[in-house]
């Protein structure tokens, strides 16, 4: 007998008759999109 896991995705989208469902969030982009917006963030702060 086996068992079957659900796991909840990490991001779901819907709009129109586009679905988007990713289920395990990608570490390398993740890691980047927070490394580039911490640059921005710091870039636009320290400019003000």
């Amino acid at each position: 007998m086996s068992e079957t896991k659900t796991q909840k995705p990490f991001l779901e989208l819907r709009a129109g008759g586009f679905h988007l469902v990713i289920q395990k969030a990608p570490v390398r982009l993740m890691s980047t999109l927070i490394a580039v917006g911490c640059s921005g963030f710091t870039a636009w702060w320290t400019t003000r």
